[in-house]
């Protein structure tokens, strides 16, 4: 008896062990951190008295006049900007699931190819983004100089912040970066397909697209759903690739983005600043919680068993 009280007693010390790290991390990093970031959204620092002041919801107020009232218009530019995230993942999405159903399917090259989709995630983003921007430099990069050549003019400009055309060379760059990593993720999807069924459903007469459309989609329908989620929540994130071939704003926050810009002014040591910078990540995050929702609920119903 006393020997079975003592395994229980391990048993539990040893349970309690695994449980104090978890939940230390999720108190100071989630519950600590999170809860004073919204506190201090309701606050404002007074510099004759160098302290904060309750002021309500006055910091919201004033973010929101600044994006849709034109009080900030580089704001305002930098909040539409955000969501063009979401753009280039509904881009993104049809060709990793074309990608992922072929190399599925096991056409010539398969393991080349996957190789050669994947080869992006394994270097520097950073390093990505100067090696993709050299491609497009007028005075020697090879796309730039293709272009010109096809233009029948001495030099395209592609890159610059006057450019007409670099948000269109941001957008092939998320592209590109990210189409490896969303191919891997549909095509493990599709490998957890029985076999059987497939099979069956050949033998039933079962042609190339229809399979695709009737078993595969179907099938991988749970890890389709968090690519959509993931997707409706890009526009908070969008700040690396928009600053690393940008690399400026320029004039009036034309390639600027929400993120970026809560970067850029995150560096502040201004109590005042810091404060509206706070504010704006989460009246951001109000803003698109709604989209968030609504794709949560869609695939919810598209996959009752998520």
């Amino acid at each position: 008896m006393r020997k079975l009280n003592k395994r229980k007693l391990n048993e539990k010390a040893f349970i309690l062990a695994l449980a104090v790290y978890p939940i230390i991390h999720f108190g100071i990093f989630w519950v600590y951190v999170n809860s004073s970031t919204i506190i201090s959204t309701f606050m404002r620092y007074s510099v004759r008295t160098n302290s904060l002041k309750f002021c309500g919801f006055d910091n919201y107020v004033t973010i929101f006049k600044k994006i849709f009232l034109g009080g900030d218009p580089a704001l305002g530019r930098a909040f539409i900007n955000s969501f063009q995230a979401i753009g280039i993942n509904a881009l993104i999405f049809p060709v990793a699931l074309f990608a992922s159903y072929a190399f599925y399917k096991n056409m010539p090259g398969t393991k080349v190819y996957s190789v050669m989709f994947y080869i992006p995630q394994l270097i520097s983003i950073v390093v990505l983004a100067m090696a993709f921007r050299y491609m497009f430099y007028s005075d020697f990069g090879p796309v730039a100089i293709l272009i010109a050549r096809i233009a029948g003019v001495e030099k395209v400009d592609l890159i610059s912040t006057s450019s007409d055309y670099l948000w269109t060379v941001i957008w092939l760059f998320c592209i590109w970066s990210g189409l490896g990593s969303n191919v891997i993720l549909i095509r493990g999807a599709m490998l957890r397909i029985p076999k059987e069924l497939v099979e069956s459903a050949v033998l039933d007469g079962c042609g190339f697209f229809r399979e695709l459309w009737s078993i595969t989609i179907p099938m991988c329908m749970s890890t389709i759903s968090v690519y959509i989620v993931s997707a409706s929540m890009s526009a908070t994130s969008f700040t690396m690739a928009p600053m690393l071939i940008a690399k400026s704003s320029g004039s009036m926050g034309r390639f600027m983005t929400y993120s970026w810009f809560i970067f850029e002014n995150a560096s502040t040591t201004s109590p005042g600043t810091i404060i509206s910078v706070t504010t704006m990540g989460v009246f951001f995050t109000i803003v698109n919680l709604p989209l968030m929702i609504m794709a949560r609920v869609l695939t919810k119903k598209a996959t009752p068993e998520l």
